[in-house]
């Protein structure tokens, strides 16, 4: 409970307040992974699931408080057999159950995944639980998460941070030239940086002698299958957008130098 993002549940721990609480930021810049490690620390009970999983899957997998009301209850076993329930009474009886399990996370992963129905579902529920004491929503999205949640971004890594990543992944330390190609080639980004250095490894332009690790900078500009799909994904995706695809259009037609302010 020592990083800025666990320090914002210990009211919840101390079941002083309900939380809604979300992380976003761009692909890969470790919300996932920042998450993992933030619920494997917090001491309560907690679930993770997709923010498009079936709502009758997350009535059979939340776990089942020692004490819930009868009509809680009920309602909660007719959605696990796929009944269909009124959107206020499933609402309600999910705050009863999350309530019975206090301190306790409920984490719904990728909710720039969900349709506008199951988004408007989330943003219902988290209003629910920011009135239970010692509960919390916790949401990961690529995209600012809507009100009533609180916002973190993720930044990417600084230098530092990106070296140190790497070097725990290898269990080694890296030649210092090698680590600053991999930092201004991912540009801070822990799963481009970790792809980079699976690349440069297999292709052996870093290697191990047994005794330590030596570099041999790439003669040509290369890049990572992996990352070059997740940029095209990105892409594809800013192109959804009137706006942005109008500014990547653009810039197709201007030299790489241009500056923001001209864009």
């Amino acid at each position: 409970m020592t990083t800025p993002l666990a320090s914002r549940f210990k009211p919840v721990l101390q079941k002083r307040m309900g939380l809604a609480l979300g992380v976003w930021g761009e692909a890969g810049v470790g919300k996932s992974f920042q998450v993992r490690n933030l619920l494997h620390t917090l001491p309560c009970k907690n679930l993770s699931l997709h923010a498009t999983t079936p709502l009758a899957t997350l009535a059979q997998t939340l776990p089942k408080p020692k004490k819930l009301a009868l009509w809680a209850e009920s309602n909660l076993k007719r959605l696990a057999n796929s009944e269909a329930i009124e959107s206020s009474s499933l609402l309600d009886s999910l705050g009863a159950a999350l309530a019975g399990l206090a301190p306790f996370v409920l984490h719904l992963e990728d909710i720039h995944e969900a349709d506008q129905e199951r988004l408007e579902f989330i943003q219902a529920l988290a209003k629910i639980v920011l009135k239970i004491k010692g509960v919390a929503l916790l949401v990961t999205s690529r995209k600012e998460p809507p009100e009533p949640f609180v916002s973190v971004k993720l930044e990417p890594l600084s230098q530092q941070e990106s070296d140190a990543l790497l070097e725990t992944d290898l269990k080694a330390n890296l030649p210092k030239e090698a680590l600053k190609w991999m930092y201004d080639k991912a540009a801070g980004n822990p799963l481009y940086s970790l792809e980079y250095l699976r690349y440069l490894t297999r292709q052996g332009f870093l290697w191990n002698d047994g005794k330590s690790w030596h570099w041999r900078k790439p003669e040509q500009s290369i890049m990572p299958v992996t990352v070059e799909a997740l940029i095209e994904q990105l892409l594809n995706q800013a192109k959804t957008e009137p706006l942005q695809r109008y500014v990547l259009e653009t810039k197709a037609f201007l030299p790489l130098e241009t500056s923001d302010a001209l864009l």
